[in-house]
């Protein structure tokens, strides 16, 4: 062998050592470079789930909110309903009451026209 065939030898394992050297080398940082990419990966997870939690326990507020209103609309609309009942029960008996002034109005008349006698005023409704 001569003098170049061995400096190139050399210099091959000298490059094949300094290779397996950087290969040694880049294992720790390869590790490294995953364990901060898994925790980035983690940090995130718990970002998003923290973000979904504080979202979920405002849509559950604003829930609760809007089914309260509801539950008030329905007392209101239910006393409105009562109170328009007890309006037309009242507003039924007055018709009842004037139902009968008008039969015995009608009857009244009936027999005074009965009786020969003078007939009696004419109806004249008030107009408010």
């Amino acid at each position: 062998m001569d003098i170049s065939s061995i400096v190139s030898l050399i210099g091959a394992l000298l490059s094949i050592a300094g290779a397996v050297v950087m290969i040694y080398k880049a294992k720790p940082e390869k590790k490294k470079l995953e364990a901060e990419g898994s925790a980035s990966i983690a940090d995130a997870a718990e970002s998003v789930a923290t973000g979904a939690k504080v979202s979920n326990e405002l849509l559950l507020m604003r829930i609760k909110e809007l089914e309260e209103r509801e539950q008030k609309r329905e007392k209101i609309a239910q006393a409105r309903e009562k109170a328009w009942d007890a309006e037309m029960r009242a507003l039924q008996e007055q018709v009842r009451e004037l139902e009968a002034y008008k039969d015995w109005a009608l009857r009244l008349v009936a027999q005074v026209r009965s009786l020969g006698d003078v007939p009696p005023v004419p109806f004249r409704p008030v107009v408010h």
